[in-house]
């Protein structure tokens, strides 16, 4: 297990050509969204940043005002498609 995987609990997606991922903190209750799409040049971009809170099934993650939910592997009211997005589990 590597540091990442120690320390973070991660999730991808896309939304058109983009690569984004959500990471949750396993030392803290912070979380963050980032565009991936230019990984491969060594960038990454930052999108959302706050506090996350586990209740039962489901996980709030808040940034100010917006708030999003991860439910059953998806990602519900994400501001750029508040509609579901399925979530996958990066090993």
């Amino acid at each position: 297990m590597n540091w990442t995987e120690r320390n973070y609990e991660e999730f991808s997606f896309g939304i058109g050509n983009r690569k984004l991922e959500v990471s949750l903190s396993k030392t803290s209750d912070y979380f963050s969204i980032s565009d991936l799409t230019n990984k491969s040049n060594g960038s990454t971009t930052g999108l959302y940043f706050g506090r996350y809170e586990r209740k039962s099934d489901s996980i709030k993650l808040t940034d100010g005002e917006t708030k999003m939910y991860i439910v059953e592997n998806k990602l519900i009211g994400f501001p750029e498609k508040p509609t579901e997005i399925k979530l996958t589990k990066t090993e």
